[in-house]
Formats: structure tokens, C-alpha cells, sequence
């Protein structure tokens, strides 16, 4: 169980801008890439498809068999040939991996805005995230740590609790004026 568990913790994931950076690449060239047949599917997505990641592993694997992402003289041979990807290697659709949440999927989820969400990430007793990627701009949190949480402050998903304590916290803010 423990070197399971180690296993999962030493993973390093990789997101868009971290492709970005690693290959070079533009916004635009790393999306063409991920449309590639061959590309590894994500290893991870949440906020509806918008953050995905992908183990560091697959992508070294992928990188070996494609020497013009690490390499600018296989990149320019490359665009010489003009070998253009099929057009049915489109992005093979959004994995949905319900396991796991970002901060969008939580406003899904929660009665509340992206911004009152992203307050309610700096509460103290808020989980911290199981994987943070795109060079620590995006938070990922795992569903079994979101529950209890959710349990804990039922304001979150009862828009009648969330009114009552807004009431509440109304009237005494009223009074300390």
C-alpha cells in the first residue's frame, strides 16, 4: 500500500503551458500537436475539459517517437515537408474524470461565483489540492477530499443555508456600526 501510495505522489504532471514552455511551442502549435493520433490521452482533466494533464512519462515516451518538439533542425525539416496531421486526429473528445475537481467544476457544483469560490479556497480548513500543474497556476482537488469539506460547510450547496448565514452575517456587521 505505502509504495503504491509513493508511486502515486513522485508522478509529475504536465499541463498545456508546461508543454508550452518544454517544446517551445505556441499556444496554438501545442493544440495542433495534442490532435496528433499519437498523442497520450490526458492523465487528468477537470474545470469541464479546460485543465488537463498528462503524466511526464507519457509525454517523454511521446517525445522520443517525435524529435521535432525537442529539436529545432527536426522542427524546420519537419515544417519543410509539410506533412500535415489527418483531420480525423482531432482531439478525441474531453475525458471527464469525475474523481477530480477544479475550480470551475466547484462553482458547477456550489452556489457560488469563480470569485467567491476562490475565496472560499483561502477558508483554513479547505483542502489542499491533490495535484497542482501548469506551473502551479492550476489546482486539481480529488472529490474524497471536497466531501467532507461540503459536509462541514452546507452553506456551499444549500442556497437556503447560504442565505440564512449572508442574513445573519448582515445584521452583526450592521451592529458593529
Amino acid at each position: 500500500m505505502f509504495v503504491l501510495l509513493d508511486a502515486v505522489f513522485r508522478m509529475k504532471l504536465l499541463g498545456r503551458s508546461d508543454l508550452r514552455s518544454r517544446w517551445t511551442y505556441t499556444r496554438q502549435g501545442v493544440h495542433k500537436v495534442l490532435k496528433w493520433r499519437d498523442c497520450p490521452r490526458p492523465y487528468l482533466s477537470a474545470d469541464r475539459g479546460r485543465l488537463a494533464a498528462w503524466l511526464e512519462s507519457d509525454i517523454e515516451v511521446f517525445e522520443r517517437g517525435h524529435p521535432e518538439l525537442l529539436d529545432e533542425d527536426a522542427k524546420r525539416n519537419k515544417s519543410r515537408q509539410r506533412s500535415r496531421s489527418d483531420p480525423s486526429t482531432a482531439l478525441r473528445g474531453t475525458i471527464s474524470n469525475s474523481l477530480y475537481l477544479g475550480v470551475r467544476d466547484l462553482t458547477d457544483r456550489w452556489t457560488y461565483t469563480y470569485q467567491g469560490v476562490r475565496r472560499v479556497i483561502l477558508w483554513s480548513d479547505f483542502p489542499d489540492p491533490a495535484f497542482v500543474f501548469n506551473q502551479g497556476r492550476a489546482q486539481v482537488w480529488h472529490i474524497g477530499d471536497i466531501e467532507p469539506f461540503e459536509t462541514a460547510h452546507k452553506e456551499l450547496i444549500n442556497r437556503g443555508i447560504k442565505a440564512a448565514k449572508q442574513r445573519w452575517y448582515a445584521r452583526h456587521l450592521m451592529d458593529d456600526f
